[in-house]
């Protein structure tokens, strides 16, 4: 059997920290339950928290994320979607 929704979902992302910014909004296939993003950081001279929250049909997931110091690339993260 296959449980996969037949529409594409739109999920609603929000960062609490501007040091750490995502993309407003990411679209997941009907096809699949999970989307990549990238949480784009800037410079910090402490390590600095950000929440990254995603929201959909009413239900927000959160993930807490730390931004430290140095020269790394961006880090990326990746949302699962249970339905």
């Amino acid at each position: 059997m296959n449980y996969a929704p037949s529409a594409a979902r739109r999920v609603t992302l929000s960062s609490s920290n501007p040091v750490a910014s995502v993309p407003a909004s990411v679209t997941v296939s009907p096809a699949s339950y999970r989307a990549s993003f990238t949480v784009a950081t800037s410079a910090v001279s402490a390590s600095t928290s950000a929440t990254i929250s995603a929201a959909f049909a009413g239900l927000t997931q959160t993930a807490l994320i730390t931004v430290r110091p140095g020269t790394a690339p961006p880090p990326s993260a990746v949302l699962v979607i249970a339905t």
